[in-house]
């Protein structure tokens, strides 16, 4: 009984890495991977109004309204596909961050009393980036594949604890 509490206690690699760390991994890349694909798919469906909240609403540094526009639409399209589906998944998690702590800090409502919903949103989002960048994408991923069929591994020979030591004939 001692060993099974130990192994839960202490998060020991055989039930929690290979059997429930894959699972969160991508729970996580398709919830992040959803949540950024639909908010630009709502961009893409009125460009108009895009715009407009571009111009008036977000204070995005460095670039104008009409090309911050396109960037953000393009990146909320295109990198959360790769993330849902694993495919260069870090980099790719590592863009996102960068990009949800940019509309962050763009979005000043975000810090107002009213949106602080949102911003606990783009907290847990981050989180959940950050942990796709410093874990990877896990075992449930097209990354996983690639790896597998491009190097696969060698099956390691079972080494021996100990070698018998002989005495030097005389």
């Amino acid at each position: 009984m001692r060993l099974h509490i130990r192994t839960f206690l202490m998060a020991e690699r055989p039930f929690t890495q290979y059997a429930l760390q894959p699972l969160l991994l991508l729970a996580f890349r398709l919830y992040v991977g959803w949540a950024f694909f639909v908010d630009g798919s709502v961009k893409l469906q009125s460009w108009a109004a895009t715009l407009s909240v571009f111009r008036e609403e977000y204070r995005v540094p460095l670039f104008a309204p009409e090309l911050a526009a396109a960037l953000w639409t393009g990146i909320e399209l295109t990198l959360p596909v790769l993330v849902a589906f694993g495919v260069l998944t870090r980099p790719a998690a590592l863009v996102l961050f960068a990009f949800n702590l940019l509309a962050v800090f763009s979005y000043p409502y975000l810090f107002t009393p009213a949106g602080a919903a949102g911003l606990l949103q783009h907290v847990i989002w981050g989180g959940m980036l950050l942990v796709l960048f410093v874990f990877g994408p896990g075992n449930l991923s097209c990354d996983r594949l690639c790896v597998s069929v491009i190097s696969p591994r060698e099956t390691p020979k079972p080494q021996r604890l100990y070698q018998r030591h002989t005495r030097p004939a005389d």
